[in-house]
């Protein structure tokens, strides 16, 4: 099956048919997928397959399946094909926003009150995930997708790691991906009354893994933080405080 017609079945939303072109993903690309690093520029002259099969990928990302169990299973299946795309091609889970989602947006606003500053904000980013006229609905639904597997509690290193590799990398490589990813999981600090690892937000149950006794675990949580922060090491301390990144 070749990229465009993956994508037009992708597209056409059927769900037999989509699990169908992940199958073929999984089964044509695997020798692909076995590219050592010294093999990079093999990998970059099939950047336009690599491109295309993001895409496919992307959309597979924001289709909900029947069933809740399904969309996971289909969404885990994505996470793990994109973690063999090349870095660079990752910029094809972001898009330009279409000019009816532009004007959706300049709608919204226009309905609320020109003083309104505040709320005009939290609309524009309730209504589409946006971020710097970029439609980031893949990148929300990658972040939800982790937060669920660490709700769960269990399988972090088979369940958790692909995804928290997937957006780490995303973010060391896109600029947009990781500002929009910060503006998300490390917002301005307004409560420092509690420590870090303590609450339910994404950035406390982070600080929470970066502590944890699996030590490949720890490692790839700690580096997503750390990468969220420009690899500065004193922007990471003031979100996860010493004592979690001590001996990191």
């Amino acid at each position: 099956m070749d990229e465009e017609r993956a994508l037009y079945i992708v597209r056409a939303g059927e769900a037999g048919a989509i699990e169908r072109v992940l199958r073929d993903y999984s089964d044509k690309h695997r020798a692909t997928f076995k590219f050592e690093s010294a093999d990079e520029d093999k990998r970059k002259s099939d950047s336009h397959q690599f491109r295309v099969m993001a895409a496919v990928l992307r959309h597979c990302l924001l289709i909900v399946g029947p069933t809740e169990d399904k969309t996971e299973e289909l969404h885990s299946n994505a996470v793990n094909l994109l973690s063999n795309v090349p870095v660079s091609c990752l910029d094809v889970l972001i898009c330009p926003l279409t000019h009816e989602e532009t004007a959706q947006e300049a709608a919204t606003l226009d309905e609320l009150p020109s003083d309104k500053t505040t709320e005009k904000d939290t609309a524009l980013k309730n209504s589409t995930m946006v971020y710097n006229g970029m439609n980031m609905e893949a990148i929300h639904v990658l972040l939800n997708f982790m937060e669920k597997r660490i709700d769960k509690g269990s399988s972090y290193r088979e369940g958790l790691t692909p995804v928290l590799s997937l957006l780490t990398e995303c973010s060391r490589a896109h600029r947009n991906i990781r500002k929009f990813l910060k503006d998300q999981v490390l917002p301005p600090l307004r409560d420092v009354t509690n420590r870090p690892e303590v609450g339910s937000t994404v950035r406390n149950k982070l600080v929470r893994l970066m502590t944890h006794v699996d030590l490949g675990v720890k490692q790839i949580a700690a580096e997503f933080l750390f990468v969220l922060c420009k690899e500065r090491v004193d922007s990471l301390l003031k979100y996860t405080g010493y004592g979690n990144a001590a001996g990191l």
